[in-house]
């Protein structure tokens, strides 16, 4: 569906007069846009980006405590647990350090396991 819809605008960077096609164009060219995405972001209009943090969120305790009393866990809890990342604990299963069973898709570490590989 296109718009037959033309209006004289002027560019909000350059200040240059430009036909626009529709009625939320700001900038004449996609360098002007690039200027004023910048401009706003250095101004403080755009939020910044997250940043990236560690792996391990901060957990709820009471979670914690219901994982610490269950004898079978999954993936995640278990990194939940020893307080590392799921990709550290698939290194392990691999190469052989942590028994898991395997139920359908889903993996079961039992508890007395991961513990022994702390005890040993």
């Amino acid at each position: 569906m296109s718009s037959n819809m033309r209006i004289e605008k002027t560019c909000q960077v350059c200040g240059n007069s430009f036909i626009a096609k529709t009625t939320a164009t700001k900038n004449c060219s996609d360098a002007c846009a690039k200027r004023a995405y910048k401009l706003r972001k250095k101004f403080g209009e755009i939020p910044p980006p997250p940043t990236p943090s560690s792996n391990q969120k901060e957990e709820d305790p009471i979670l914690l405590q219901e994982i610490q009393i269950k004898e079978f866990l999954s993936i995640k809890e278990a990194s939940i647990l020893i307080g590392a990342s799921r990709w550290t604990l698939n290194r392990l299963i691999n190469a052989d350090k942590l028994k898991v069973t395997r139920l359908g898709r889903k993996i079961i570490i039992k508890r007395s396991d991961l513990d022994k590989i702390f005890n040993s």
